[in-house]
């Protein structure tokens, strides 16, 4: 009986896992098909591109931040 369950539960986990693997892989599908046809990058800023902008502290270009446009809200 015991060697029968230590059979069971071994083959309980390799289920499992190769489920959890499947599972992954068709979740990283998308990217692979958004890769083959050649689509742009996703996850670049949505505002502008970003440049090096120097810290108001130090001086040094330590962040990388979207260029602000000065324009007069009023008009």
């Amino acid at each position: 009986m015991e060697e029968t369950l230590q059979r069971d539960r071994r083959k309980f986990l390799r289920q499992a896992a190769v489920g959890t693997l499947a599972l992954w892989v068709t979740s990283l599908q998308d990217f692979a098909v958004r890769k083959a046809f050649g689509a742009p990058h996703v996850g670049g800023s949505p505002y502008r591109p970003i440049s090096p902008t120097l810290d108001q502290t130090t001086g040094l270009p330590l962040l990388q931040l979207p260029r602000v446009s000065v324009t007069c809200p009023m008009g």
